[in-house]
């Protein structure tokens, strides 16, 4: 078995490739993450706010707010941090409602937890 390191960014996330009778494994290590999903009613409509994010290839893609947390960091700390940090949202604990909880994979283990925001 032949193990090398791709990256190894503390507190967030570390990732290595292994080498096992010539076929290749690619791990990656993460702690805790969010995907939320801001919405704000007005009168009779639901307002869902995703953030622009420009990919590799220059074309821009809508997606969600979130993010690895920080070692020790709690989901709803997580959550306001990633909030305010990628969209300018200022939210109260009470307005984070709990939406459900990614499975984890065999090779990239990666417990992600989804949130609404009101």
């Amino acid at each position: 078995m032949f193990r090398t390191e791709i990256f190894n960014n503390p507190p967030y996330m570390r990732a290595w490739e292994e080498v096992l009778n010539g076929s290749r494994f690619t791990f990656v290590e993460t702690g805790p993450a969010i995907t939320t999903f801001p919405l704000k009613r007005e009168k009779e409509t639901l307002l869902l706010y995703l953030i622009k994010e420009r990919r590799d290839t220059g074309e821009m893609e809508l997606k969600s707010i979130g993010g690895y947390c920080m070692v020790g960091e709690d989901y709803y700390s997580c959550v306001k941090r990633k909030l305010l940090e990628e969209g300018g949202f200022d939210a109260n604990i009470d307005s984070i409602m709990y939406f459900g909880k990614c499975p984890g994979f065999n090779v990239i283990k990666l417990p992600i937890n989804f949130y609404y925001v009101f």
